[in-house]
């Protein structure tokens, strides 16, 4: 069973001031996973993902998701999963890289233009045939 904790933003980094969020207050939701298997595709948006969409109040547009990759190194090839599963589920997602340098001007003001920021947490298992490449099998 995966772990959902729902925190409120003020609850997490007090006194900060937030002028732009779709939600009638920014929440926190920090969770594991968020994704599964595909059949057609590599990846899906799980439960948990969707959750974070509802949360985050958005209601007649795309929502607009911030992909932080990372605990993968900001690897291109697990970035263009996630975007093609944030394509399938309706999302429009943008991806911030943090490797070597972020890839955007303006952090603060990119985190806060999105609805959820979704930073992914995981080690993908090593190809047993040359062990360098990831497998997703």
């Amino acid at each position: 069973m995966t772990a959902l904790t729902c925190h409120t933003f003020a609850e997490v980094v007090g006194s900060a001031t937030i002028t732009h969020v779709t939600a009638a207050e920014p929440t926190i939701l920090a969770t594991s996973g968020g994704h599964r298997a595909g059949t057609r595709t590599r990846l899906l948006f799980d439960a948990l993902v969707h959750h974070a969409v509802d949360l985050s109040g958005v209601h007649g547009r795309r929502p607009r998701i911030l992909y932080v990759g990372t605990a993968t190194g900001d690897a291109e090839h697990v970035t263009a999963r996630v975007a093609e599963a944030a394509r399938v589920a309706g999302h429009d997602l943008t991806p911030l890289q943090l490797f070597p340098m972020p890839n955007v001007e303006d952090v603060e003001g990119t985190v806060l233009a999105h609805d959820v920021v979704w930073v992914m947490g995981v080690r993908w298992p090593t190809c047993s045939r040359c062990g360098g490449c990831t497998a997703w099998t």
